[in-house]
């Protein structure tokens, strides 16, 4: 089943209830996470019904060390505080292997990355550059620790704001005005192009952004040796993205990590 027919099939079938197209009225992040365990979930359950499918808030500290340490028993030895973890916004999707262990097949994060636009349309003064993005990055490390004997890293990063966008934009204020505000009806503001995309980016390798990435990387470096990428998938521009635009990206990225354990032998 195809993610258009998947997405249209059950947005048919909830009828006049809960649909994906109803999730709204919140901040990207919580539709990010509404959309993950509401819709991404039970359609990967209901395509796989073969496969043990879950969906995690948080990966703790523990879990990644002890997945580390598994790998050489020099790494994972350190943790200030044990109930350490991250928590990614739209979660983090495992299936169970043949040995019974979970495998990473779908991480997802929704960030808000510059306001700035909403706020001089009110007639408020710009704010500085965020770092919703930057901190984003700590997941991206955590997980990829987590990943590290993996074939393929399915994270995925829906970003949108002011400070992503690649060319200068206009905004007018006008009414109705903040009852804080300092600028006057019609005043303009040039916004432009900021350099936090260039810091996140280095969560793909500078790899093109808005492109799904899920395979390791193998490069050749000049003494001969390989060294294994595991670049992110990051989607960034200006205006949010859609529900059905993030539930069609999170289904491409399961669906091509689940093909990418089952033709190891993974999976059952």
């Amino acid at each position: 089943m195809g993610n258009s027919r998947g997405l249209s099939e059950r947005h048919t079938r909830d009828g006049g209830g809960r649909s994906i197209f109803t999730v709204k009225a919140k901040k990207h992040d919580k539709r990010c996470k509404d959309i993950s365990r509401d819709f991404v979930l039970p359609d990967l359950q209901e395509r796989y019904p073969e496969l043990e499918i879950q969906r995690w808030d948080s990966l703790h500290k523990t879990q990644i060390h002890k997945q580390l340490n598994s790998m050489n028993s020099k790494l994972g030895q350190h943790q200030f505080r044990e109930n350490s973890h991250i928590r990614p916004d739209g979660g983090i999707f495992v299936v169970k292997d043949k040995q019974d262990n979970w495998r990473v097949i779908l991480v997802a994060e929704a960030k808000l990355q510059g306001s700035n636009r909403d706020r001089i349309k009110r007639g408020l003064e710009k704010q500085p550059t965020g770092n919703a993005l930057e901190r984003a990055t700590k997941n991206i490390a955590e997980v990829r620790n987590f990943m590290i004997d993996e074939n393929h890293f399915p994270y995925v990063i829906f970003g949108h704001g002011e400070d992503l966008t690649e060319r200068e934009i206009e905004i007018v204020t006008q009414e109705p005005l903040d009852p804080n505000a300092k600028l006057s009806v019609g005043t303009l503001t040039t916004l432009g192009p900021q350099t936090i995309p260039d810091r996140i980016t280095s969560a793909n390798y500078g790899l093109p952004c808005n492109k799904v990435l899920v395979h390791n990387r193998w490069i050749k470096r000049s003494d001969g040796r390989e060294t294994m990428l595991q670049p992110a998938s990051l989607f960034m521009r200006l205006d949010p993205w859609t529900n059905k635009e993030m539930y069609e990206i999170m289904m491409e990225i399961s669906h091509i990590s689940l093909g990418i354990l089952a033709e190891s032998g993974h999976l059952r």
